[in-house]
Order: structure tokens, then sequence, then C-alpha cells
């Protein structure tokens, strides 16, 4: 029998704060809490020829139908954990870093820090502010060129 855990499970946001390093970089060793990660870093990371992030988007089905990411996502509703948490392991390669994208970066936060606390060792960074930022990122990139 799987996990059975609900969205109360993963660990409410706390007051901690993870440094912004370099997202080229393997930080999974020991890594704690989170890694934040702007929405321009995130552009950034996949103009480059390195390995790519898998982006895993929190949000329920509705939000993702009204306002989608612009880049290829896998859709883990908290909503709906009981349904995927089974397979969450094969869903990703151990050394590809994860992503998390939420609408503001709270939730993503939170399930990013619920993975860590499995001690699966996967690399996980959060999307500061969440989708709102990235569409923020992508208006003020577009206006300016």
């Amino acid at each position: 029998m799987g996990w059975q855990i609900d969205t109360g499970d993963l660990n409410l946001f706390s007051n901690k704060l993870s440094d912004a390093s370099d997202p080229n970089q393997n930080t999974s060793m020991n890594q704690q809490i989170p890694r934040n990660l702007s929405a321009k870093d995130l552009a950034a990371w996949f103009k480059k020829n390195t390995a790519r992030p898998i982006l895993v988007d929190v949000r329920e089905e509705y939000e993702l139908e009204s306002e989608p990411f612009s880049l290829p996502v896998v859709n883990l509703p908290l909503s709906q954990v009981s349904i995927w948490i089974d397979d969450f392991r094969q869903k990703f390669s151990d050394n590809q870093p994860i992503v998390v994208i939420c609408h503001a970066g709270i939730r993503s936060w939170n399930f990013g820090q619920w993975v860590l606390d499995q001690n699966w060792g996967y690399e996980v960074w959060n999307l500061e502010g969440g989708i709102e930022a990235w569409n923020d990122f992508c208006t003020s990139t577009l206006s300016n060129d």
C-alpha cells in the first residue's frame, strides 16, 4: 500500500528562505529546502544547452486551463495526490532537476519541501512568484523587444 497523504500533509510554508544559486550546478546533495528560481533564470536555463529540468505544476486542472504555462509541464494537482503518489518516483529521473510551479509560488514551495523531506535525492527548485511572475517576465520581455 502506498502513502496516503492529503495537501495538509505537505509541510506548511515556513519562513525559511533558500539561497539562490546557479541552476546548472547539481545541488541535490544535502538539500534541505527548495531553492528559489526567478522567472528570468528559468528562461535562461531553458535557453542553455544543459540538462533541462522537469517542470512540475501543482495547480489544479481548471487553473491550467485558465492560465497555462508556456513550457511543457507534468501536472500533479495537490487535490489529487492520492491518484499520483504511488507513481511519483517512476515519473522522474533521479538526476534531472525538478522545478515546481503554482500560481504564486507558495503551494509549489510546500510541495518541493515535501519532496525533499522524502529523501529521494531530487534537486528541487521553486519558481518564485509562480505563474504570475512567469507571465510578468514574459510580458515585460516581449514589450522590450
